[in-house]
């Protein structure tokens, strides 16, 4: 006999052991909440006959929302919500497929779908506007969300996905590094490097690395896909190849030996990722020991910091009852859900607030433990009000940027001069954005 966990409202993330005594009887060990609770299951036909909504999972970190999921089923009288999951690459070409056809989810969890589809979907009237479920519910409210997160999601000035939790991306730097640079540009990194020739310029360094970062707040500078223009021979991109081709037989530190670094002030910038929680900061601000500073991604206009959405939900503009799909989906924005946040920044600003004034953190970095009494006040402000300045989400091109990537290894290897590559670059671009 096949049992499905949604049909007897169980997370089974939650499993550690199941043993079946006959076809209609298991025995089942869960640890919820640091909780281990044995359970009978009892299999039996159920006189409940509830509307199903599928709601799509595209990532496997989803435990909180299969717990969300139960709790609501268990509220509700008429209503159901099942989970199916799309993970992986076959997975999301199944939800294209799925979505495109007009059978996809009610509910799409978004944190595995790509910018582009997002807007693909959302141009072909596939999603919903959820900016007017926002502002009904009192949730557009700058004094308690944040909501130029929201802004910087919507297309137009419609919203077609809600983000409850966030990362930042860009980069942290030395207050002693950053001293006396008035707009931190690619040509500002790349005389930080030359002003410190004996340090460590990411814990991570190696050609690709290099230009992937420096490219990442202004690639926009030199392809522009909406009005199919791109240009690399005239600018000074052949300028950031050769600087990142300096750091040739670069090799990856572990986490132990980035610690090390660290603490001999070597390295001169954090770069902040889609890893990083408010504990990171923390950690990181302890073993560096001096003022840190957020100062983004390089771009000819200055330091760029960007939000990257973390856990993110949509609504298929095929279901048929909205409002009791927006009942589901409003819950993880209540303080109660905001609190469970840990991986990520809540978008309930009192809740980021408090995290951050209660994130004293006692952590490993590769096997040297580290204490850290907490983010320092020097620090939240600055990430506070860097976060309320931040209007754009990270909606790099990684199609382009792959194929820049391509084509540079080729010069990183000996095999093209800079010209040449940067020759090829702009002529494999041009087809692309024109196709």
């Amino acid at each position: 006999m096949l049992y499905m966990w949604s049909d007897m409202n169980i997370n089974y993330s939650n499993l550690v052991s199941i043993l079946a005594v006959n076809e209609s009887e298991i025995y089942a060990v869960f640890n919820d909440e640091s909780n281990t609770r044995k359970v009978l299951l009892t299999y039996g036909e159920s006189s409940e006959k509830k509307e199903e909504f599928v709601c799509a999972v595209t990532s496997i970190y989803d435990n909180d929302l299969r717990d969300e999921i139960i709790r609501w089923n268990l509220e509700q009288d008429s209503y159901k919500i099942c989970l199916k999951e799309y993970a992986g690459s076959e997975g999301l070409d199944r939800l294209d497929a799925d979505i495109i056809s007009g059978n996809g989810p009610d509910i799409i969890e978004m944190s595995g779908v790509s910018r582009p589809h997002c807007d693909a979907y959302a141009e072909k009237g596939l999603l919903v506007d959820l900016k007017p479920y926002l502002k009904a519910d009192g949730f557009w409210d700058e004094e308690r969300y944040l909501v130029n997160l929201w802004e910087a999601n919507c297309i137009g000035d419609e919203l077609y996905q809600i983000p409850y939790s966030f990362h930042l991306l860009g980069s942290m730097v030395s207050d002693e590094y950053y001293k006396g640079q008035k707009t931190w540009t690619p040509e500002a990194v790349m005389n930080l490097a030359e002003k410190y020739p004996d340090a460590q310029l990411l814990y991570d360094e190696n050609p690709e690395k290099i230009l992937t970062f420096l490219l990442y707040g202004c690639i926009s500078q030199y392809v522009d896909r909406e009005n199919k223009y791109c240009d690399f021979i005239s600018t000074d991109f052949t300028e950031l190849l050769r600087f990142a081709n300096i750091f040739q037989n670069k090799s990856a530190y572990n986490q132990s030996e980035l610690f090390s670094l660290i603490e001999e002030r070597k390295p001169l910038l954090i770069e902040c990722t889609a890893k990083m929680n408010i504990a990171m900061y923390a950690l990181y601000e302890k073993m560096w020991g001096t003022d840190l500073l957020p100062a983004g991604y390089p771009t000819q206009n200055g330091g760029k910091m960007v939000f990257s959405n973390d856990f993110t939900l949509a609504m298929n503009s095929t279901s048929a009852k909205k409002e009791v799909l927006w009942d589901f989906m409003s819950r993880f924005l209540a303080e109660q859900q905001q609190e469970k946040i840990f991986e990520a920044f809540p978008v309930m600003i009192t809740v980021c607030n408090n995290k951050m004034d209660h994130s004293a953190v006692c952590g490993y970095v590769g096997d040297i433990r580290v204490e850290s009494p907490g983010i320092s006040e020097d620090l939240k402000k600055k990430l506070l009000s860097c976060i309320l300045e931040i209007n754009e989400i990270n909606a790099v091109d990684e199609d382009v940027l792959n194929i820049i990537l391509e084509e540079a290894n080729y010069y990183f290897h000996g095999v093209k001069t800079e010209q040449e590559t940067a020759d090829v670059i702009q002529s494999r671009i041009n087809i692309f954005i024109n196709e």
